[in-house]
């Protein structure tokens, strides 16, 4: 299983950028994860899906703590 962290690095997230980010399911791939992360500098949050999705039940909680381990 290979897992992969788009990371943006930006200023002033737009809230509804964030807001799309948070609730809408990351594309599945066969045997590989994706799921896109944003960090916002001007308040150094962290945006990603925050839901667990049926696909990646078993591993979606790790990526979301790997994510905030390594960035937040």
């Amino acid at each position: 299983c290979t897992h992969c962290f788009p990371v943006v690095i930006t200023t002033n997230l737009d809230p509804s950028l964030a807001e799309t980010l948070r609730s809408s399911t990351p594309i599945s791939h066969w045997a590989a994860f994706e799921m896109p992360v944003v960090f916002d500098l001007a308040n150094g949050s962290l945006c990603y899906y925050q839901t667990t999705p049926i696909w990646g039940a078993a591993y979606h909680a790790g990526f979301r703590k790997e994510v905030q381990r390594n960035l937040g």
